[in-house]
């Protein structure tokens, strides 16, 4: 009985030490959105209130992928777009006749990103929205660089 106690309370701690280590990356998310004139956006919130570090940006459009490369992200109360990071996308899926809003409804445009939190901790959030904790040594650095 107190084994199960204690493993209870071990359990409970460690559950409160993963949230606490997750506080900051749930914070940051990145996506596409088409704009106004059906031409697609990425899209960026650090709701965190502390910046993030070594943000890499892997953007699909169509067939086709790039990186694009921040060295920090600083914290902001709304989303905001990344300039840089949209010229990107759109070179990806250009051609003379691209069909955007096909290509975003068949989920063909979309983005990854992977960055450092402000305790060093790297963190990945794919396509999906789906945030998971990953090792420095899985993190690849080579892309282009861009300051927003």
């Amino acid at each position: 009985m107190q084994d199960i106690k204690i493993r209870r309370m071990e359990e409970s701690k460690r559950g409160r030490e993963e949230e606490h280590r997750r506080e900051q990356a749930s914070q940051v998310a990145a996506w596409v959105v088409l704009n106004t004139r059906v031409r697609p956006s990425v899209m960026c919130v650090n709701a965190s209130g502390r910046p993030v570090y070594n943000v890499l940006f892997t953007l699909r459009a169509g067939s086709r992928t790039g990186l694009c490369e921040y060295a920090v992200k600083g914290p902001d109360s709304t989303m905001k777009q990344l300039n840089f990071a949209t010229k990107q996308i759109i070179a990806l899926g250009h051609s003379v006749d691209t069909d955007w809003t096909a290509l975003y409804r068949s989920g063909d445009l979309r983005v990854s990103m992977r960055f450092q939190d402000a305790m060093g901790i790297f963190w990945e959030r794919n396509e999906e929205g789906q945030l998971t904790h990953i090792s420095s040594a899985s993190r690849h650095g080579a892309a282009q660089a861009g300051s927003e």
